[in-house]
């Protein structure tokens, strides 16, 4: 999968109508953002901003984007990544939500900014 717009709007939408479901014909987008997430980090990234922006009401779709795309991506791509997750959350407060359902292991390279970010109680 490519990491277009269109393509991540429609991934984006499958994602949250499969994680309501649990439709087995939806279940290809749990793969395919997972795949985003190991091989395009920067397109995942975009992928979870959207899916977070289109389910932030949900605390449910919050949570797994927390538990899946975004821990993923904090995992294989922390360094990488860590800026642009922080000026989101930054400039999108409500993110924090998100990010408190990341767990991430302490010898990750950004664990401790990272717990920080999220207000983690034992930072």
């Amino acid at each position: 999968m490519n990491g277009d717009k269109v393509n991540l709007d429609e991934l984006t939408s499958k994602w949250i109508a499969y994680q309501a479901s649990s439709d087995p014909n939806l279940h290809w987008a749990i793969f395919a953002f997972d795949d985003l997430t190991y091989n395009e980090p920067h397109s995942a990234w975009e992928a979870i901003k959207m899916t977070f922006e289109k389910a932030r009401t949900a605390e449910e779709i919050v949570g797994m984007i927390a538990a899946g795309p975004l821990e993923n991506l904090l995992t294989n791509h922390g360094e990488m990544m860590f800026s642009l997750v922080a000026e989101y959350t930054k400039a999108n407060p409500n993110f924090k939500n998100c990010l408190r359902g990341v767990w991430l292991e302490k010898s990750n390279t950004v664990y401790e900014k990272f717990q920080r970010l999220a207000g983690k109680p034992e930072f």
